[in-house]
């Protein structure tokens, strides 16, 4: 590749920055490349996942509360975190405590963010929210910009690959920029309020 085009290529790069965030590159105290895997938490509730995760890695996530799958917390988890041990998730009863779960910038240092991607699997829980047996599902998401508008949406579909035991699948965001939150919902073929919606490595990129 030849010096003018290497040039060219940062200043492209450059410049997406700049468009995303909607202010000078140099005007920003951080932009991080961010992959939340929950792994490095300290859950107080491993064995009923009702401990609410809010602040991490740079943004806020509402409405999800810790979960510790395997010997440490629930062992009869049907699905296999994409890092071990730890997951994000939400259920029912989660809900009624939280509310909705969101993704959000609300109480951080970060001004905005851009969500790439994250794993996630669905499963049939209990009272509790420990996993029964992998439950194919539909994630819904709306990303919301700086004014509070809604200006994406998309949705994921979960279909187990065991009858026991599942892995989660990777969830790609298409060119999801400049976002103040994203909301999160759950639909199935059981009804949703029996379902539990796990999630692990979130991506995103947060500028501040």
């Amino acid at each position: 590749m030849h010096f003018t085009s290497l040039i060219t290529s940062a200043t492209l790069c450059l410049a997406g920055l700049q468009g995303a965030f909607a202010a000078p590159f140099e005007e920003r105290s951080f932009i991080y490349n961010v992959l939340a895997t929950f792994d490095d938490l300290t859950n107080p509730t491993p064995l009923t996942s009702t401990t609410e995760i809010n602040q991490y890695k740079k943004l806020d996530y509402s409405g999800f509360v810790l979960g510790t799958l395997g010997a440490a917390g629930i062992t009869a988890a049907g699905i296999v975190p994409q890092s071990s041990p730890n997951v994000a998730l939400f259920a029912a009863n989660t809900m009624v405590l939280y509310g909705t779960p969101t993704l959000s910038t609300s109480g951080t240092s970060s001004k905005a963010f851009d969500l790439n991607s994250f794993y996630f699997g669905c499963v049939v829980a209990s009272e509790e929210t420990a996993a029964s047996l992998p439950a194919a599902c539909t994630i819904n998401i709306k990303g919301y910009n700086l004014s509070g508008k809604q200006v994406q949406s998309q949705s994921f579909s979960f279909q187990p690959n065991g009858l026991v035991q599942s892995q989660m699948v990777k969830a790609k965001v298409n060119n999801w920029k400049a976002l103040s939150r994203v909301e999160f919902a759950i639909q199935g073929t059981v009804a949703s309020t029996t379902l539990a919606a796990l999630f692990d490595n979130f991506n995103y990129v947060v500028a501040g």
